[in-house]
């Protein structure tokens, strides 16, 4: 039996090959019933490799195409979530101005959206606690008023007094 050198892959070894056949890959068989016969065949190695290339290009254009696709989504993404966040801290801005009538909605169940309610109920609670100061110290200045009148009558009372004791005494 001849010994025909071959590579792992079942190529054809040749220690000189021409410089013609080396685009080529020789692949042989053995045939059945026929000992030191063999069948073989040359290919180029571009129409070899050529669905590998084919392959090799549209994994390529597939994972380009999903890297657009997935920077696209989270632009999207998070430019709406930036754009909550950005209304929720117009609102803030306006009422550190001291609009307390800003008043916002944000649709939907998540914690923006919660952080909207939490602002709106702040915004009431500050009102509210505005409104009761404002009331307590319109209170305080009545009581004030009041204590300065109580002082005042006895001492118009007093010089009222004073004067017709100082008439009829003359």
């Amino acid at each position: 039996s001849a010994h025909i050198p071959k590579n792992s892959d079942g190529t054809l070894t040749s220690e000189k090959m021409s410089e013609e056949n080396k685009g080529y890959v020789a692949f042989y068989a053995p045939i059945p019933n026929s000992p030191n016969w063999y069948l073989c065949t040359s290919v180029k190695k571009a129409e070899l490799y050529k669905d590998t290339r084919i392959l090799n290009e549209s994994l390529i254009s597939m994972w380009i195409l999903l890297l657009f696709v997935a920077i696209s989504v989270s632009y999207f993404v998070s430019n709406a979530a930036t754009k909550r966040i950005s209304v929720l801290s117009s609102a803030m801005e306006n009422v550190r101005k001291g609009n307390l009538e800003t008043k916002i909605t944000l649709p939907g169940n998540d914690e923006i959206s919660n952080l909207a309610d939490d602002f709106n109920d702040m915004v009431v609670d500050i009102k509210e606690l505005m409104n009761q100061s404002y009331e307590h110290q319109k209170e305080k200045r009545q009581r004030e008023l009041q204590v300065l009148q109580s002082q005042i009558n006895p001492h118009f009372l007093y010089n009222t007094l004073d004067t017709l004791q100082w008439k009829a005494l003359e």
